[in-house]
């Protein structure tokens, strides 16, 4: 006869589970539809990002590239302004559509153009890093996150290294855009909307922009227009040097939240959208990232793993498969309109491990000749004699993206922004203040240092020519110090000779891990792992000596 409480519990587990079982499949549901809602409020988040850098910045930036044209004349500084603007935009579509009207407009020429595109597909990937930076908690999930993010920038460094110097040498993509333009000049075009027609009725709601002043402020007129629309709306025939618009034209007031109140500058609407729209955006990120991680879990996860990585018994039919990706990548960006959506949606996917970083390769490949189409589309827009240069700008921002994917794709042994990805993912991993430092760096020192030396033709010359210098002799040492240690002089095949704050991060990581928010962080993360130790010495009791090894090597990766 049985214990009577044993039973008694056995009953109760057994409903308890049956009741899970029973109410599992809409408590997934339930969660997956709050996933698609938080996935169309975070969509919604960076086009009120963009907007909130537009309002704060969009007037300085439309005035100082219509007043440089003389400084943009230098290839260097072109691309830096490229980077610099992006990033201040926080979109490469408006940067570029800017560009591209300022073409129309006859401010800049076709070939001034040609680097600035260049500079603006470095710049519109840090929206993209900053969105890994909320997978910082979890350090696998963290190098994953980061190492998609930075694929973007690995592939459009790489680029812009190699076109950079043939585009200044033979003039390619400036000869060849202008050959597509002579056949295409005349074609009309209008801009398409396909995702905002899902997102306007709630963004509207919070802000809304005349987003032709900008184009009129790089042209140098309409300088005491705002960018905030107060009526709603303008006569498509109306001229905006006209201005102020008073009710008395036929206007009537916008019916958004900014206009509740009387007078608002352009900077305030900026900043106050600005810290909106970043809470919004890492708030709904970070729910959106527990939800996928409770839902898509055990077994569904293998699945979808499978699914979205597929691997074929055929090398072929793997290699065709990421010519397939390019092409979905691609589409998708059309669709929304926006890489940066496209790229940042799929970051947090490959940060959970259903997606790899391989397979996320030929998708941002694809979603950079996508958003070619929004510049393409600008340059149709443009009237009178200007729609031929234009078009030629427009299409060196194609031809560009073209011919980076041939370079560092077909290939494999040329994927050479893959291992340098993975590389930042596993630093930053390690070190995760690395990646608030790569940020600063990557699209703001280093531009702005740039910048400044190539004001002085000779000191830029000399300081490039040294980074260089230094940079090809590191990377044949570490080369050698891998492969062929022997043949190095002894002091060489190791850095060991120069002090540790030159050849490693440990130093650096030593001071910033006693600063309070970096020391929770590590404890939380060490916390975790021995939480997942003592999981993975409970399931290994039951599992082949081959995994146990497995899981060891894992955790001493970690």
């Amino acid at each position: 006869m049985g214990d009577p409480t044993l039973l008694s519990t056995t009953s109760s587990d057994a409903s308890s589970t049956k009741s899970t079982k029973s109410s599992s499949p809409w408590i997934t549901t339930l969660k997956l539809l709050a996933v698609l809602a938080l996935l169309y409020i975070f969509i919604c988040s960076l086009d009120l990002l963009s907007v909130a850098f537009q309002l704060l910045a969009g007037k300085g930036a439309g005035d100082f590239l219509g007043s440089g044209s003389a400084i943009i004349e230098n290839p260097i500084m072109g691309l830096m302004i490229g980077i610099m603007g992006t990033v201040i935009l926080q979109s490469s579509s408006t940067f570029t559509s800017i560009v591209i009207s300022m073409v129309g407009g006859d401010v800049l020429q076709p070939d001034q153009a040609v680097f600035i595109i260049m500079g603006a597909n470095i710049g519109t990937s840090v929206t993209n890093t900053i969105v890994s930076l909320t997978q910082a908690a979890d350090r696998a999930q963290f190098e994953r996150a980061f190492s998609a993010a930075t694929v973007h920038d690995m592939f459009n460094w790489c680029a812009v290294i190699v076109l950079l110097i043939l585009e200044v040498s033979f003039h390619i993509l400036d000869k060849l855009s202008k050959m597509l333009a002579d056949a295409l000049a005349g074609t009309d075009g209008k801009k398409i909307k396909i995702l905002q027609y899902i997102t306007e009725p709630l963004t509207h709601l919070i802000v809304r922009i005349e987003e032709d002043v900008l184009d009129l402020w790089a042209q140098g007129n309409c300088q005491n227009c705002t960018l905030l629309k107060v009526y709603c709306p303008p006569p498509e025939e109306y001229n905006y040097t006209m201005l102020p618009l008073t009710p008395d034209l036929g206007f009537e007031e916008c019916q958004h939240f900014f206009n509740l109140f009387d007078h608002v500058q352009d900077w305030v609407a900026g900043l106050v959208l600005l810290i909106f729209s970043l809470a919004i955006l890492c708030g709904a990120l970070l729910l959106m990232v527990k939800l996928l991680n409770s839902v898509l879990s055990g077994a569904l996860s293998t699945v979808i793993n499978k699914v979205l990585n597929p691997k074929f018994k055929s090398k072929g039919v793997n290699y065709l498969w990421g010519y397939v990706n390019i092409l979905v990548g691609a589409v998708m960006t059309f669709i929304v309109q926006s890489s940066s959506v496209f790229t940042c949606t799929m970051t947090p996917l490959v940060g959970l491990g259903l997606v790899e970083v391989d397979t996320c390769y030929p998708l941002f490949l694809g979603a950079n000749i996508g958003t070619t189409t929004t510049s393409i589309l600008a340059a149709m827009a443009q009237s009178g004699s200007g729609v031929h240069n234009a078009l030629q700008a427009s299409f060196v921002h194609l031809f560009f993206n073209l011919f980076g994917i041939a370079l560092f794709y077909p290939i494999p042994f040329m994927r050479f922004p893959l291992p340098l990805c993975k590389a930042l993912g596993r630093t930053t991993a390690k070190y995760r203040w690395f990646a608030v430092w790569y940020l600063i760096f990557m699209f703001l020192l280093m531009p702005l240092v740039v910048m400044a030396l190539s004001l002085v033709a000779i000191l830029f010359y000399v300081v490039m020519g040294l980074v260089v210098l230094g940079l090809i002799f590191i990377g044949i040492v570490n080369y050698m110090q891998n492969s062929h240690s022997k043949k190095l002089p002894r002091l060489l095949r190791d850095w060991e000779f120069l002090p540790e704050a030159l050849h490693s991060l440990e130093p650096y990581d030593r001071v910033i891990s006693k600063w309070s928010c970096v020391a929770k962080l590590n404890d939380k993360n060490i916390s975790e792992s021995h939480m997942n130790l003592a999981t993975d010495l409970k399931e290994s009791k039951n599992t082949i000596p081959e995994k146990s090894g497995l899981d060891n090597e894992a955790m001493m990766g970690f």
